[in-house]
């Protein structure tokens, strides 16, 4: 129609929950091919003429268009912009809700699957995170309320001194049985030795206060002790 503006072709067949679900799964493509290439390439593609189109680069690697991915969401959904979030001292543009846990924005639509969920009531602690060097539950913490602050998931903790500690640490006493909890206790263990270096008995109780089903406490004191300089203290 001549004297009206045209609107984004998404918008003119798209309702706004299909928008929103298509704009989250570009997102998730673009980040998860990033950390988690996909495995096209190792298929055996019987069909000759397929070939060519599997095994493209930019098949295979979406993460091309990450630099792209602020202007994409806005063209498929209108008045909706991709929030900066700060993660493992990469910046990333994500598109979910500002209300969403934090948990399921680095899991989810980041591919950093590192972080756990364990009870989605800040108990266990499997889900923790640090926020500006300070452990957080991240299962419980708004998308929003970290819009300018630093996120350090498990995955880039050995890019710090006192977390590479804790990770020789851990191996060193053989701490993990099951594991599924062992990413927000090195967390929790790293927020600790970084506030505290030669932490007390008392510090470490106070610290060290997530939940392990396999009951791995007594391994764990004693790898902190043992950081601290305490020998291999035990529970």
């Amino acid at each position: 129609m001549h004297g009206q503006p045209m609107q984004p072709l998404a918008a003119s067949f798209m309702c706004s929950a299909h928008k929103s679900q298509l704009a989250t799964a570009i997102t998730k493509a673009v980040y998860w091919s990033e950390y988690k290439p996909l495995l096209f390439s190792q298929l055996k593609v019987r069909r000759a003429f397929l070939k060519p189109y599997f095994l493209k680069p930019y098949f295979l690697k979406p993460y091309f268009l990450k630099p792209y991915l602020g202007p994409i969401i806005s063209f498929i959904e209108p008045g909706r912009t991709a929030m900066k979030l700060q993660v493992n001292d990469a910046i990333f543009d994500v598109t979910s809700d500002p209300d969403t846990p934090l948990l399921w924005v680095i899991r989810d639509e980041l591919g950093l699957t590192g972080t756990k969920f364990g009870c989605g009531l800040a108990q266990c602690g499997a889900c923790s995170v640090l926020i500006d060097g300070q452990i957080t539950r991240s299962c419980v913490t708004p998308l929003e309320s970290v819009a300018s602050r630093k996120v350090t998931t498990i995955e880039a903790i050995e890019s710090d001194e006192v977390g590479k500690r804790v990770v020789t640490a851990w191996i060193k006493h053989q701490v993990p049985q099951c594991g599924y909890c062992q990413s927000g206790q090195v967390m929790a263990a790293t927020a600790l030795l970084k506030e505290t270096a030669k932490p007390s008995e008392a510090d470490i109780a106070a610290a060290m206060i997530n939940l392990c089903r396999c009951g791995t406490y007594n391994a764990i004191k004693a790898a902190v002790n043992d950081i601290a300089g305490r020998g291999e203290a035990q529970l």
